[in-house]
């Protein structure tokens, strides 16, 4: 009788999984460390990281880190272990961060340089306004201005006066016909 201990089947990498940690919320420049797991006999010598969407892998070895985490580095993760009989791929993790989307940024962005453009053309449109006015009601107060309006009110009065007197003085043909 063979009394040898029944061997145990050899198989390629099966039931791979990634788990994320810390789990939960992901902040954007936090960390985060993804953990491949596998069942096979031999087991797993190798992980590979990969990121949907992108050709060539991202990491090697059973945990792949993300340092200070971007909006470049959202996306769907997965790894695939291989041992000597095979390879298997996990599902896709999902990365994502909680962030404000870029356009909410350029929208701020955008609503405050229109709100600069419109109080600066009021603040010019204003400016301007006074500027137009002030100096008619400066000269008006001004004694330069008075001692002008003076004279120009008595050399009209002068010439007035003159030619009221010369056209009733005159000895015109016209006034001696009436």
């Amino acid at each position: 009788m063979d009394a040898s201990p029944p061997s145990a089947s050899a198989d390629p990498p099966k039931n791979v999984l990634v788990s994320i940690s810390p789990f939960g919320e992901i902040v954007e420049d936090s960390s985060v460390t993804l953990t491949c797991s596998s069942d096979g006999n031999p087991p797993v010598k190798i992980y590979t990281w990969f990121k949907e969407g992108e050709t060539s892998s991202v990491g090697s070895g059973q945990n792949y880190s993300i340092i200070n985490i971007t909006a470049d580095h959202t996306g769907l993760y997965y790894c695939v272990a291989q041992n000597d009989l095979g390879a298997q791929r996990s599902a896709g993790v999902p990365v994502f961060f909680k962030g404000y989307p870029v356009i909410l940024y350029v929208a701020v962005g955008v609503g405050l340089c229109m709100i600069a453009v419109f109080l600066t053309a009021v603040l010019l449109k204003r400016m301007k306004a006074k500027a137009t006015t002030a100096p008619v009601h400066l000269l008006k107060t001004s004694p330069v201005y008075t001692r002008m309006l003076l004279s120009l009110r008595s050399s009209t009065e002068t010439i007035t006066s003159s030619v009221y007197h010369t056209h009733n003085c005159s000895n015109s043909p016209l006034d001696s016909h009436s």
